[in-house]
């Protein structure tokens, strides 16, 4: 029977510069209104430890694990992570992966689980972009094949935009299929091809996008035949979001929410899920859609 976990990562929170685009908070703030509107109880709640640094490199190169470790990326690469280099950056980077891998284990095991954090599917094997260090969702399938625990993952990616490190990552993996709904014209201004992708035009709203997921997310299921679901449920679809070029509801939202949900249980897959993006400001858009992405959650069944 499902039993949902939630693993979070806000203990090792990072102050970044004043005026820094990248809400670090959001992610306290999300933990705390789930416990305070009770939609999560203390017990649902895990806080992550440190992975140990070797599991990194199931998908990122020693060479550049390295480099973010001990401060020493060159500016331009900096520049491409969104972040500024730190010690503290590194370790925050390192729990958001741990996060992951606890949560991929749980849903083996209970059929769902997800993170407060993660879904930085902008992180390439050599390289960071995007607020993305590294790939979370990458390293725990990469990790969960070797351990020979999954075989045949599928990433659902509903982020405003398309994760272009995991579908680098996974180009030449027929195993692993990526699923990508995105912003045509969102970042990253250059794509990558995933094993599905489908880019919508600026304003697009629920009807059209919803129509689209129903018509194309079962198809793939079925054709890959997964035995694990990665879902990155990034909120910066919304209407409200100021990184996005979506305009969905907040209805709408949940609605996409369900149908991944549903699809799982129909399919009696285990599922993980990882937050993702979301940039409203102020941040209350942002936390809302994600609530109603948790109260979903709690309402999973797989038997």
């Amino acid at each position: 029977m499902s039993k949902l976990k939630v693993f979070y990562t806000d203990h090792y929170e990072v102050e970044l510069p004043e005026g820094h685009r990248f809400p670090m908070f959001k992610y306290r703030l999300l933990r705390e209104t789930l416990l305070l509107q009770n939609i999560l109880s203390i017990n649902d709640l895990e806080p992550t430890p440190l992975l140990d640094e070797y599991v990194l490199t199931f998908a990122h190169t020693q060479d550049y694990i390295n480099k973010v470790k001990h401060c020493q990326l060159e500016r331009n690469l900096e520049r491409l992570s969104g972040f500024p280099q730190s010690e503290r950056m590194y370790i925050r980077s390192l729990a958001s992966v741990c996060a992951t891998i606890l949560a991929t284990e749980h849903a083996l095991n209970y059929g769902i689980a997800a993170t407060i954090s993660g879904g930085t599917h902008h992180a390439f094997p050599d390289h960071g972009e995007g607020f993305c260090v590294f790939n979370d969702v990458a390293v725990a399938i990469n990790y969960f094949k070797h351990q020979k625990k999954i075989k045949r993952p599928f990433i659902i990616d509903l982020d405003v935009h398309q994760g272009n490190g995991t579908a680098f990552i996974f180009q030449n993996d027929p195993h692993t299929f990526t699923f990508s709904f995105h912003g045509e014209k969102n970042y990253p201004f250059r794509k990558e091809k995933s094993d599905f992708d489908l880019g919508f035009p600026p304003h697009t709203q629920d009807g059209f996008y919803l129509f689209n997921l129903q018509l194309y997310l079962s198809e793939c299921i079925e054709r890959h035949k997964p035995d694990i679901l990665f879902y990155n449920a990034g909120v910066d679809v919304i209407k409200e979001d100021k990184l996005g070029s979506l305009d969905l509801s907040f209805d709408g939202c949940l609605e996409r929410d369900m149908i991944v949900f549903h699809l799982a249980e129909k399919k009696e897959l285990p599922i993980v899920v990882v937050m993702g993006g979301g940039y409203a400001n102020p941040i209350n858009p942002t936390i809302q859609a994600q609530l109603n992405l948790f109260q979903e959650m709690k309402r999973f069944r797989l038997s």
